[in-house]
């Protein structure tokens, strides 16, 4: 399948996807660099996240990452997230929250070029590049993510950020 058969497919659906089938979907994918002309864009300043396309119900983004960067420890708030690493190598650190509210690091795995995860809504974790290369992920959001929560760990803070992004383009802006 295309990234343009994905797109398809995700606009026709009238409810969002589960975990297991997006996961599935975004393995069938057969996608590089070249088939996303217009969304691979990278910052010095951090990840960059790039819109692709967003309906009422989903968001898919592509993500550009440099050497060395990496998200925040979050969660991705009344979501589903399939991500499909596009190039390069991902690195994802997985953190459950204990009754004190600090977190503990459960799980470090990597996604290689072609490897596909997916998330749902209260799973904290990190995104990050860890090697020397570029690395490109597409992640769709299902519904579109309108807020997320950000974890500190050295305490219990938890901030909530609004999806900046996603609803600048559901609002038409």
């Amino acid at each position: 399948m295309r990234i343009d058969e994905l797109l398809q497919r995700l606009d026709r659906a009238e409810t969002p996807l589960e975990a297991t089938e997006l996961k599935d979907l975004l393995a069938q994918l057969e996608i590089s660099r070249e088939d996303l002309p217009d969304a691979v864009n990278f910052s010095e300043l951090g990840y960059k996240r790039n819109v692709v396309s967003v309906s009422p119900v989903y968001a898919a983004l592509v993500l550009c990452w440099k050497a060395g960067q990496r998200s925040h420890i979050h969660d991705h708030r009344d979501a589903v997230c399939g991500v499909r690493v596009v190039e390069g190598t991902a690195t994802e650190i997985k953190y459950e929250r204990g009754i004190d509210g600090l977190l503990t690091e459960t799980a470090t795995g990597e996604l290689p070029c072609g490897g596909v995860c997916a998330s749902i809504d209260s799973d904290i974790h990190v995104v990050a590049n860890e090697t020397d290369a570029d690395l490109i992920t597409l992640h769709v959001y299902t519904p579109p993510m309108k807020a997320f929560s950000v974890y500190n760990l050295e305490d219990a803070t938890v901030r909530d950020r609004p999806d900046t992004e996603v609803a600048r383009v559901l609002a038409g802006v």
